[in-house]
């Protein structure tokens, strides 16, 4: 399905921010360009928007109108708008450079009640399932590697395993694997603690680390950079999660939160440039974004002052610093693309 991709705030202003040490400085647009991403089912449907990548490819989640409640993978470039990528209920876990999407799936034939997800890449115009068994892939980096797992199982998380070109590799029993970056370096939760409790995980090799907190017991890794930093939340000794910056010698920064409360983050670029969400005092959750340079700022802070949107959840951002989530606008939950690349 199509719709217009027109942007709403045509003015951008550069802002330079030095990142200090031998960084290049991080160069984005003090105003953004915002677009609505459209759904499945317009022109009420809502929709979630959670990757991007430098090819400007989004994937999301919206529900089709013969869907009901059930939503779908959809791809969405300004080429072509929304294109369904299911015929089923679904949802995209992971995008690559090249356009790969992983996630879990199901068939139009499953019966609603005893589904099972199965774990699936789609490749251009090709559905390759990854195993025979039920499971969920997790992520997927630029060489085509798909990190995964088995389905849950009493007390005890399944298994989780690479996918390389058809070959399966399991991973050490120890993990629940979460997200995967080019060097083979993956971030997941402690496989006996379903639900993510504990401290999170980094395996590099055969080698697991534990991810520190901030005095509390849980921390909850969401995604690793080609550098390995990772980041996520992490607990303080009150229990409120704050989202973390965690280098690759093992430390660990608090980036913060609006109102000193929750906030986690989801996504992070080869700039340093962090994304996720925050607590905020008139209630709710805002999107935020984090550079060393400027601190945690809300995402909002970058919108027309007309704009109409409120942005509750940013889940990713690519090397040209365009940024994808969920916001709210006209009463409606809508995948959005928030463009604060210099000159648009």
């Amino acid at each position: 399905m199509r719709r217009s991709t027109s942007p709403v705030g045509l003015l951008f202003v550069i802002a330079t921010f030095g990142c200090g040490g031998s960084s290049a400085p991080l160069s984005i647009a003090q105003l953004g360009v915002i677009t609505d991403l459209g759904s499945l089912d317009e022109p009420r449907g809502q929709s979630i928007a959670k990757f991007i990548n430098d090819r400007g490819e989004v994937v999301g989640s919206s529900a089709p109108t013969f869907a009901g409640s059930f939503n779908h993978t959809f791809r969405w470039t300004r080429e072509g708008g929304l294109e369904d990528l299911s015929d089923a209920m679904s949802s995209p876990n992971g995008l690559s450079e090249s356009g790969d999407v992983v996630g879990e799936f199901t068939r139009a034939t499953d019966v609603p009640e005893f589904v099972q997800p199965y774990p699936m890449v789609i490749r251009g115009t090709e559905r390759i399932r990854l195993s025979d068994a039920p499971g969920i892939a997790w992520g997927v980096n630029d060489l085509g590697v798909v990190v995964g797992c088995e389905p849950d199982g009493g007390t005890v998380a399944g298994r989780c395993w690479t996918w390389d070109g058809g070959i399966i590799e399991m991973l050490p029993d120890t993990i629940r694997a979460v997200a995967i970056n080019n060097e083979g370096e993956i971030v997941g939760f402690p496989r006996d603690r379903i639900g993510g409790d504990g401290q999170g995980l980094a395996l590099q090799g055969q080698e697991v680390r534990r991810i520190p907190t901030f005095g509390g017991l849980r921390s909850r890794p969401a995604d690793i950079d080609e550098q390995g930093r990772i980041v996520g939340g992490a607990e303080r000794t009150d229990g409120v999660l704050q989202a973390f910056l965690a280098a690759p010698d093992g430390s660990i920064k608090n980036l913060g939160s609006l109102a000193d409360h929750f906030s986690e983050a989801v996504a992070i670029n080869e700039q340093g440039v962090v994304v996720g969400s925050t607590a905020v005092l008139e209630g709710g959750a805002r999107a935020f974004i984090y550079h060393r340079s400027m601190g945690l700022r809300a995402l909002e802070d970058f919108l027309p002052p007309d704009s109409g949107w409120t942005l509750e959840e940013a889940l990713d951002v690519n090397e040209s610093n365009q940024i994808v989530g969920r916001g709210s606008r006209d009463g409606l939950f809508r995948a959005f693309l928030l463009d604060l690349s210099v000159g648009g």
